[in-house]
């Protein structure tokens, strides 16, 4: 079975993954695409009505669907590994789309049991963001949060 990213749970601002690293071999990477393709992938996954009668909200969606459509300052299948930081963990070193761009913020808590030994970074691939989880070789499970970035501040 090796390293899966299962969706568990999706609201207007808050994606959650079940990352599962068992089985042969142990210490992989899994890739969660922002493309449309199949599960794991943001946008598909956005859809996803099944846990809260409906799936992303429009600002998350802007952030699932950055490579595809471009964002603030950045054109579709432009971006760079230092703005998809900034896209998906609110880096900040490059602000990317400007400063009124909707961000992303991603982390891994533990399930209980075997703790999983990731960690997760934002990569690029033809110019479109993703997120790699890579693991060590020892069994675990973890949950992946993409939560939009988002303030009651006035």
């Amino acid at each position: 079975m090796a390293l899966t990213a299962t969706i568990v749970y999706v609201d207007p601002n808050e994606y959650i993954y079940l990352i599962d690293n068992s089985g042969s071999p142990l210490g992989t990477t899994v890739d969660i695409t922002m493309t449309g393709a199949a599960t794991p992938d943001l946008v598909t996954d956005g859809a996803n009505n099944t846990f809260t009668g409906k799936g992303i909200g429009p600002r998350l969606k802007q952030v699932a669907r950055a490579g595809l459509d471009g964002l603030g300052n950045q054109p579709a299948a432009g971006w760079t590994q230092a703005e998809a930081r900034d896209l998906l963990f609110s880096d900040g070193s490059t602000l990317a789309g400007g400063p009124l761009m909707p961000r992303a913020k991603c982390f891994l808590t533990p399930k209980a049991g075997a703790v999983l030994d990731a960690k997760v970074e934002a990569e690029v691939a033809a110019g479109v963001p993703l997120l790699r989880i890579t693991a060590a070789a020892i069994a675990g499970q973890a949950y992946l949060h993409v939560q939009l970035k988002h303030s009651t501040a006035p």
